[in-house]
């Protein structure tokens, strides 16, 4: 009993520190404060403890600031302290059983009494059931209402050792559990929150032996039931782990006012704090989610449909109100990436996703079968629409990226901002056919097509670049700026050849000596020549000396005389001499008889080369809002 005194007082000591940070209004603070003072004061006598408790844990959940962050771990250890001093209380108050009989009740009974612990117990000492409830029609079997200072209704406390605290199975379509939450005091001028319907806290798992893994109990755990059938056509549909709707908000008076809809669900990571050597400190995801397992054991034509990992579906908006109204609908998926802080010498600091989508795999081992791994993520643009005229009317992006910022380095620091994108094509293990492309890009259709891919600014490629088309500049027309483009294509050769061109004035013998840049020599060889002069010669100019140490000399002609020379090399460097660029290459086995433009030739576009990647591959907007439904009707 005194090593429980002890325990306790030590958990008290705990919440007092962490009310000393916590950040609220002094008036607040100090309320708690002198709460906690009075429960270590009487730390001998639980029944007071657990009635101050309950005050402190009033106080919190009337604040709707005070439901996250320090606050909320405040609220949990207030809660799991009462969950532990309820049977001690429950068995204080205990009453030895009367042994003249059974106690005579007369219903319907109802009664009331002061008291420390339970003013009513049953203790079934043998193993059936503790008690049971029937109600009568639409009516619950057992109503529990809990006591002012945000008392529980209804608690249930599993036995030793694996218990439930609480089970509820229900009948036909009817709920195992169901929660109704508070409905809050409506304050002037100040803002309530009415209470969750269901809250599960995890209880905190402490261990001292080394090398021991230890796990706090989940808040919540839901397992969906089971669908069975042998029938030939029928469905099964296995029921959800969780399905939660989110309560409407409406504002019906008023202008200026404010309506949000709640959250079908929220999650928050636990946090996770290490200080030792060498230790990892991962937290905990705010929203898991692993998609079940589809098995099919049909022989012909049967179909495994998986369900999705996480299926998310943004509200609509709609504005019926007056002119200049706006109406934003809501956002399927929004990902921020957790802050990684470190301030040891020689740490690393590494932010977390924002969001990560990892693909399925496809596997196949059937004759005639196809393999296709699923996206990592298929991202469509919103459509839009309108017929007012004279309106801008845009569709959304498929994707929009920004590569992040920095925003502060120290001294002798490598500073890389992030890339927008980044892509990188998947690699064929089988050493058969090329590997996967890093980034495609699908023209959309309209009265003219649009750009398959478009940057604005200047563009780098560290490899060889190809075209079907023209290599062409495109400008605004010098002399129509506002009405033309002015295009020039680029000249193209078999082989990787570079030009070079001046003007030579001849000296006095009637030679000219033209010097060409330092690197000309290391980048170029097999030169070809020719000499334009301006205006009449008598004897025709010649090459008197070829290119020798980055020179040649031109002579043959008059002094004074301008002449027009032109200079071409092929490529020699380390990169052509490696690339290997060759005029005429046959097609890889998997693109015979596919072409670049079949429409050229005359052939039906499934013989295009990239007819595959060119089909639509991403449902559309209403494709995705029927499969919403189809989910919905499960």
């Amino acid at each position: 009993m005194k090593d429980q005194k002890n325990t306790l007082e030590v958990k008290l000591l705990m919440i007092q520190g962490k009310i000393h940070s916590l950040p609220v209004a002094p008036f607040l603070k100090t309320s708690l404060l002198q709460d906690i003072a009075l429960a270590i004061a009487k730390r001998n006598n639980p029944e007071a403890v657990l009635d101050i408790l309950g005050v402190m844990t009033g106080k919190l959940l009337k604040r709707p600031t005070c439901q996250r962050g320090i606050a909320l771990s405040l609220l949990r250890d207030l809660e799991r302290l009462q969950q532990k001093l309820l049977p001690i209380v429950a068995r204080k108050g205990k009453k030895k059983p009367d042994q003249k009989g059974k106690p005579d009740l007369t219903l319907p009974f109802a009664g009331s009494a002061a008291a420390a612990g339970p003013v009513f117990s049953i203790n079934n000492t043998g193993t059936g059931k503790g008690g049971e409830f029937t109600g009568g029609d639409s009516s619950p079997g057992l109503v529990g209402f809990g006591g002012e200072n945000s008392g529980c209704g209804l608690q249930g406390i599993g036995g030793p050792p694996d218990g439930n605290g609480v089970c509820g199975q229900g009948s036909g379509a009817g709920a195992g559990v169901e929660g109704i939450g508070g409905t809050p005091t409506l304050v002037p001028s100040l803002s309530v929150t009415g209470g969750p319907g269901v809250r599960g806290i995890g209880v905190d798992v402490t261990s001292g032996v080394l090398d021991a893994g230890v796990g706090g109990g989940e808040g919540v755990t839901a397992v969906g039931g089971s669908a069975t059938t042998a029938a030939q056509g029928a469905s099964a549909n296995g029921g959800a782990a969780f399905s939660g709707v989110g309560g409407n908000a409406i504002a019906t008076i008023g202008d200026i006012t404010h309506a949000v809809a709640g959250a079908a669900f929220i999650g928050f990571g636990g946090e996770a704090r290490t200080n030792g050597s060498f230790s990892v400190a991962i937290s905990g995801d705010g929203v898991s989610a692993l998609a079940g397992v589809a098995v099919t054991t049909g022989v012909n034509g049967a179909t495994a449909d998986a369900g999705d990992g996480g299926f998310f579906w943004a509200g609509d908006a709609f504005t019926t109100g007056n002119n200049n109204s706006e109406a934003r609908g809501g956002i399927g998926v929004t990902g921020l990436g957790g802050d990684a802080v470190t301030s040891g010498i020689g740490s690393l600091a590494r932010g977390g996703f924002g969001l990560r989508a990892l693909g399925g795999s496809g596997e196949s081992s059937g004759a005639s079968s196809d393999a296709t791994g699923g996206h990592g993520g298929v991202l469509s643009g919103g459509d839009a629409e309108s017929s007012a005229a004279n309106v801008a009317i845009t569709a959304g992006n498929g994707i929009t990226v920004a590569g992040g910022n920095i925003l502060a380095a120290g001294p002798g620091s490598t500073i890389t901002p992030g890339n927008g994108v980044v892509g990188q094509g998947g690699n064929d293990e089988t050493g058969t056919v090329p590997g996967g492309h890093g980034i495609v890009g699908i023209p959309g259709t309209g009265s003219v097509p649009g750009l398959a891919g478009l940057f604005n600014g200047n563009v780098q490629v560290n490899g060889d670049f190809t075209a079907t088309g023209a290599k062409a500049f495109k400008i605004d027309h010098p002399l129509e700026p506002e009405k033309k483009y002015l295009c020039h294509a680029a000249v193209e050769s078999a082989e990787l050849k570079n030009f070079y061109d001046g003007l030579a004035v001849l000296d006095e013998k009637g030679e000219a000596v033209v010097e060409m840049p330092p690197w000309f020599g290391a980048l170029n060889e097999k030169f070809r020549y020719q000499l334009t002069p301006l205006g009449f010669i008598p004897h025709p100019l010649y090459i008197a000396a070829e290119l020798e140490n980055n020179r040649f000399r031109i002579a043959g002609g008059s002094p004074g005389l301008k002449v027009c020379w032109q200079v071409t090399g092929v490529r020699k460097d380390v990169y052509a001499q490696k690339s290997g660029f060759q005029v005429e290459v046959p097609k890889a086995p998997h693109e015979q008889g596919c072409y670049l433009s079949p429409d050229f030739y005359g052939e039906a576009p499934e013989k295009g080369l990239f007819a595959g990647i060119n089909s639509r591959s991403n449902p559309s907007r209403e494709e995705i809002r029927e499969e919403a439904k189809r989910k919905k009707r499960k």
